[in-house]
């Protein structure tokens, strides 16, 4: 077994067991501030057990590295052959913030009984899902298959040749014995049954996935089927027992039909399940951000992790709903999870994946407060849940900004007075690119510069640290890039990019500033997504990605890269990536269940289709933008056209021309638009003076005497206006902006 180990290390690039002592001196100090050298110690001072995991970029990994189990991490070379001497391959999967995966690493993979069993008769490899989320997809899929439902950890077990043949989630140590026992014993007795029964499971595995069909369906007819089902579902969860989840995406789907058709209803069921979650131990309105989900159907008993992508997309959620509402409630919300985040996940290079739902050795005690705290509570503007579990405290009301109460700061004090839990300190791609899309989202319905600083900041670290030698890497630890960029890292990444770009004139990144030409061309934020898209379209493969067409989550890694090429065809003008895109729209299967469980997938089609975007947009293949931004009751739209390209002015040299159009279609009357005076052009193809719009143009919307008061809430506009260069015109456009 250990020469096993040794060759895999030797083969990815790992430490040796020779090399385990000084990698472990070398990173002494994080294990002793982490608590875990407490029961590590032998008599020489040194731990009694030292495994391959030593050398790993990821906590959760690293909190494996001192047990008897001779583990491995996953490499891509497993993929193809696990070279394990023909003995059964044992597969754990979980991660840091995860509860039970902590509890099963106890009781179990601490054990040198259980250690003796796995060593002798497995090849045993730990995995964080994080860093890996197609092998955590992969055996995901197993176990729903095995047990109709998934959670973590993932535990299972695989014949040589890597077909599955259990899986189970946690398991007590004495149940998790007879189980590798009872396989070992069988393997070395009877291997040919083992084989069977992993063939029968192979062979359900591969079944779902066995023929896609194309479709023409509409995509707004199937969002709006789609939404009315979750204005049911968020309903029906209302009352249910738990466990509840926040259902992030669902919420972004429903605001977008709202913000596009104004339906009542929707606002309603949403703002109702937004603010239950503000008003409950949910929302950690005392030091902010948001816990994964509650165990219970009303929000009282959070399940007390923190993950990065929570947050970025509830922030996303907030900043709509402020727009829509003006209500202060989400814009507290939304600012104070921002400086959590940027406060207790900072790290020089992004921001880390998760804050631990464990402090002081139990779940949620940093939360709790007692009976003695009850009087400053409620100073404080907070309920006391003394029933809860721990005893936790939650915002009495909404419509106000909390933040600004007295004892607000007297609470935090109270609260910081508590053990912190710890934090994932590996920085992952795709959930920072999440979180520079929310930080724009922000920017643009505040305009409040620190947040488009803040994401442009993020965007350059990352730019720097996640690529070596012009590859992309999905995770940074310790500085350490490791572990090759996934789908969703290159799609989220270039779709948080491009979205930046658009703001590139507001503020200039710190790279861009750099004399070298070679700096200057990386920090442009286009040829950066460019760059991400380029080797995406080159590297995916259909067949792997329609088996990532479910939402979890997170929203489907299918949709994600529909969304990058979408918003890369409109953004870039690349015909490859408007080609990628409609080819994951012919190919998606039609049956219902597959359309149902890749919500995400339609809401995008539906935002892409539907021209709709927050205060900016591109035109003309990315040969233009068009930006609204308000002037006090006033609005200003400014256009944005690349040398050669123009657009009619207004009014435009004939009326065979379109001229260039404003409609504030939500405040019809309230505002006159002051267009400027066009340059006067004679082109190619016309002899006659043309009036036209070049370069940066400033186009004024002055609110009305009578009515500029009446402007609160969310103001729509749409741009009628077409494209031309010397030698061609694009098709006429029609862009909707929401501020």
């Amino acid at each position: 077994m250990r020469l096993i180990l040794f060759i895999i290390a030797l083969l990815s690039g790992g430490a040796s067991a020779n090399d385990f002592d000084s990698v472990f001196e070398s990173r002494k100090s994080w294990f002793d501030e982490r608590g875990l050298l407490d029961n590590a110690y032998q008599a020489n001072g040194k731990p009694q057990y030292i495994n391959a995991l030593i050398d790993a970029d990821s906590p959760y990994l690293l909190s494996h590295a001192l047990q008897p189990v001779d583990w491995v991490q996953w490499q891509p070379l497993f993929e193809h052959d696990f070279a394990s001497g023909n003995k059964l391959i044992f597969i754990s999967i979980g991660y840091e913030t995860c509860h039970w995966c902590h509890v099963m690493a106890q009781e179990s993979f601490n054990s040198e009984a259980v250690a003796a069993v796995l060593n002798q008769h497995f090849v045993s490899i730990k995995v964080d899902r994080e860093q890996w989320p197609l092998v955590d997809n992969r055996y995901k899929l197993a176990l729903e298959l095995l047990k109709g439902e998934a959670g973590w950890p993932i535990n299972v077990v695989l014949t040589p040749q890597g077909k599955v043949l259990w899986a189970d989630s946690y398991l007590p140590a004495s149940q998790f014995t007879k189980v590798i026992n009872a396989l070992s014993q069988r393997w070395q007795t009877n291997p040919n049954a083992l084989q069977t029964v992993a063939a029968g499971i192979s062979a359900r595995l591969e079944a779902p996935f066995s023929s896609t069909t194309s479709n023409d369906l509409d995509p707004h007819i199937v969002i709006t089927e789609l939404n009315a089902k979750r204005l049911v579902a968020l309903e029906e969860e209302a009352s249910s027992g738990g466990p509840r989840f926040l259902r992030e995406y669902w919420l972004l789907g429903l605001l977008e039909q709202y913000l596009d058709g104004g339906e009542q209803r929707i606002l309603e069921v949403v703002k109702r399940h937004v603010d239950g979650i503000l008003l409950s131990p949910t929302y950690d309105a005392v030091d902010g951000g948001f816990h994964r989900y509650a165990v219970d159907g009303n929000w009282l008993q959070p399940h007390f992790e923190k993950m990065l992508y929570t947050q970025a997309f509830m922030i996303k959620v907030l900043a709509r709903l402020y727009l829509i509402t003006d209500e202060i409630q989400y814009l507290a919300a939304m600012e104070q999870t921002i400086a959590w985040v940027d406060h207790s996940l900072y790290q020089s290079h992004g921001r880390s994946s998760a804050m631990s739902a464990i402090s002081g050795g139990e779940e949620g005690s940093y939360y709790r407060f007692v009976s003695t705290d009850q009087s400053l509570l409620s100073e404080s503007g907070f309920n006391y849940y003394a029933n809860s579990k721990p005893s936790l405290a939650a915002l009495a009301a909404l419509g106000i900004d909390w933040r600004n109460n007295q004892f607000h700061q007297k609470l935090v004090a109270r609260r910081h007075q508590n053990v912190a839990p710890l934090v994932d300190e590996k920085v992952i791609v795709s959930w920072n690119a999440m979180y520079i899309d929310a930080l724009v989202d922000a920017y643009q319905v505040t305009s409040k510069k620190q947040f488009l600083e803040s994401a442009i900041q993020i965007a350059d670290h990352l730019w720097a640290a996640a690529r070596s030698n012009n590859v992309l890497y999905r995770i940074v630890f310790q500085g350490r890039p490791s572990i090759e960029a996934t789908y969703e890292d290159y799609a989220w990444f270039a779709s948080a990019l491009l979205k930046l770009s658009l703001y590139e004139t507001v503020y200039q990144s710190d790279l861009s500033k750099s004399t070298s030409f070679q700096k200057a061309s990386e920090s442009d934020f286009k040829a950066r997504a460019t760059w991400l898209l380029d080797l995406l379209s080159k590297s995916y493969r259909y067949e792997t990605l329609k088996t990532l067409a479910q939402d979890g989550e997170l929203p489907s890694v299918y949709s994600s890269v529909y969304k990058a090429m979408a918003l890369g065809y409109e953004s870039l003008g690349n015909k490859q990536y408007r080609m990628t895109a409609k080819q994951l729209i012919k190919k998606h299967s039609v049956k219902n269940d597959d359309i149902q469980d890749n919500y995400s997938f339609w809401a995008a089609i539906f935002k892409q289709t539907n021209h709709l975007s927050l205060r900016a947009s591109y035109f003309a293949k990315g040969r233009g933008k068009v930006t609204v931004s308000r002037n006090g009751p006033d609005l200003v739209v400014e256009l944005y056209l690349v040398p050669g390209w123009h657009v009619n002015a207004n009014p435009s040299a004939n009326e065979k021309l379109i001229a260039t159009e404003i409609d504030v279609v939500s405040h019809k009357g309230f505002f006159v638009a002051d267009y400027p005076s066009p340059t006067l052009h004679k082109l190619g193809f016309s002899q006659s003076l043309l009036k036209l719009y070049e370069g940066r143009t400033r186009i004024e919307l002055s609110a009305k005497s009578s009515s500029s008061g009446n402007t609160k809430g969310p103001i729509k506009l749409k741009v009628r206006l077409q494209a031309c260069s010397d030698k061609l015109c694009l098709l006429p456009e029609i862009i909707t902006l929401v501020l």
